[in-house]
């Protein structure tokens, strides 16, 4: 019953005011969403779903359903790397200080633009555009620990349903990408919100993939204080890329919480200046 439930919670339409716990309670899969939604939702806002509003929550929910998961084979890097080849000139190493009109003062002089796409971090953003208003960011901590054995021949993503523990989230990723893995090796992912130690992680993943982890090695662990934008509650989102003429921004902060988002926001922010300029 609450599958069906579930679907027609897809097919209706999101309520700005409400966020997508709310909504999916609302819906009567309580059972469903303690088990198991909560859980992943986590993983996927870096945030209890209470506090992400429902447009967001439902358009992300739909994009795992109807959209199909994976992981680039030689790391995220090479998405910037591919669209740099698309562009005529780049000058790096340099430090943007100001806007001012269209032009940009930098370390090494000013810049004259016809247009411009301010492409950063949103505090950086912030600063350069004078924004009023700032999202809050939230932050998460992501562990890599390589084994001999496989602890799952899938790359089916591991939850907790009954919160044991500080670990929202592991997944075997070279069951994704052998490359990801050390020779001989499987690697395995696994994310925390909270501050905690190693072995309170380690303990939580034995319970999670029900097998001893005392021989897993730790390979990296990665803090991340700003990983994502939190879309709240009747937070205003923009509603174009333009900022004022001839200045436009993008940003996953400007979408949705997720490299889809940023991918996106770049886009619709190429898009309109084109646009704008023709």
């Amino acid at each position: 019953i609450e599958k069906s439930f579930f679907l027609r919670y897809l097919a209706t339409p999101p309520q700005s005011s409400l966020s997508v716990e709310d909504e999916l309670l609302a819906s009567g899969i309580g059972n469903l969403y303690h088990r198991v939604l909560r859980s992943f939702l986590q993983g996927v806002f870096l945030s209890d779903p209470s506090q992400v509003n429902a447009v967001t929550g439902r358009e992300i929910i739909k994009s795992f359903i109807f959209g199909k998961s994976g992981i680039p084979r030689h790391g995220v890097a090479i998405f910037p790397e591919a669209i740099s080849r698309r562009v005529a000139r780049i000058q790096y190493s340099t430090r943007v200080d100001a806007l001012e009109g269209l032009k940009i003062q930098t370390d090494g002089g000013a810049i004259e633009a016809t247009g411009i796409i301010v492409a950063t971090d949103l505090t950086t953003a912030a600063q350069l555009l004078d924004l009023s208003h700032v999202q809050k960011l939230v932050g998460s901590t992501t562990w890599y620990h390589s084994a001999s054995t496989q602890p799952e021949e899938s790359a089916k993503l591991v939850i907790d349903g009954l919160n044991r523990g500080p670990v929202i989230n592991s997944i075997v990723i070279s069951n994704l990408s052998r490359s990801y893995a050390p020779p001989g090796k499987n690697l395995i992912s696994s994310t925390t919100l909270a501050p905690v130690s190693e072995s309170e992680v380690r303990r939580h993943l034995s319970l999670m993939w029900q097998r001893s982890t005392s021989d897993w090695e730790l390979i990296a662990k990665y803090d991340i204080a700003s990983a994502l934008p939190l879309f709240t509650v009747n937070q205003k989102i923009l509603k174009s890329p333009k900022i004022r003429d001839h200045v436009f921004i993008a940003g996953d902060y400007t979408t949705s919480p997720s490299q889809n988002g940023a991918l996106l926001s770049g886009r619709l922010a190429a898009s309109e200046l084109l646009s704008y300029l023709n």
